[in-house]
């Protein structure tokens, strides 16, 4: 019954990112709009810890959503992996629905004015982030993510898809740059579950100048290369 389901996503964005989000630009709103302002911004933010594997903070960090935001609820830019996400956020009471053809229509095109680079179309949120825009748009090996998240239970209909799948055949014509990641109610209660129940870890362990131990218990002791232990935190950082 996707209506449990919601209560469990609300539940894990409220414990996860309400100290984190900020809605001090809410504060003359009624509590209603400010509720479903901070959900929205919150999902938008679970996105990221669910796409890009960052933290809470620093997911919450992200969100550019406000007025004049152009359609993109959030901003991450992945040095490392050389990856820019770009987040469309739409939180349904219901947990029935999509994200309506209009909005992805005013997302496209936000995306393609921060792929320009014109940054006067946006609010203080996202030019505050200029700098490391625009650090990815220089970079060659960079590519793009869209995420577009909504706790609805329907794929984007085929009017909804139609801009994107113009935008990807536009940004793509010479290389694969641009990818699409929908996030749908499926696909957040399934994070909030393992987040619940702890995902189980396997590591594959390179030792060096290791030996065994057969008493007390049975045991191994080596070295590992710290870039191996580095590795094994970005991928699995809690």
């Amino acid at each position: 019954m996707s209506i449990v389901h919601l209560r469990h996503i609300k539940r894990s964005l409220e414990t996860e990112f309400r100290t984190l989000v900020d809605m001090t630009d809410y504060a003359k709103k009624t509590k209603e709009q400010e509720e479903d302002a901070f959900l929205s911004r919150a999902q938008a933010a679970f996105s990221l810890v669910i796409t890009a594997k960052v933290t809470p903070v620093i997911a919450a960090s992200s969100i550019v959503d406000s007025y004049d935001d152009n359609g993109i609820d959030a901003i991450y830019f992945d040095q490392d992996e050389k990856l820019l996400f770009l987040v469309q956020s739409k939180w349904h009471k219901t947990g029935k629905g999509s994200i309506e053809s209009a909005d992805v229509m005013k997302f496209v095109q936000g995306v393609r004015d921060l792929l320009e680079a014109n940054f006067t179309r946006f609010n203080r949120n996202v030019q505050s982030k200029q700098s490391l825009i625009l650090a990815a748009l220089d970079d060659p090996s960079v590519r793009f993510k869209l995420v577009l998240v909504h706790t609805g239970i329907q794929a984007l209909s085929k009017h909804a898809q139609r801009p994107l799948d113009d935008l990807l055949a536009e940004v793509n014509d010479a290389s694969n740059m641009l990818s699409i990641v929908p996030l749908t109610q499926t696909g957040l209660h399934k994070a909030v579950v393992a987040d619940a129940e702890g995902d189980s870890i396997k590591l594959e362990v390179m030792l060096s100048e290791w030996g065994q131990c057969k008493q007390p218990y049975s045991s191994y002791y080596g070295q590992v290369e710290a870039a191996d232990i580095g590795a094994w935190w970005k991928d699995h950082q809690q």
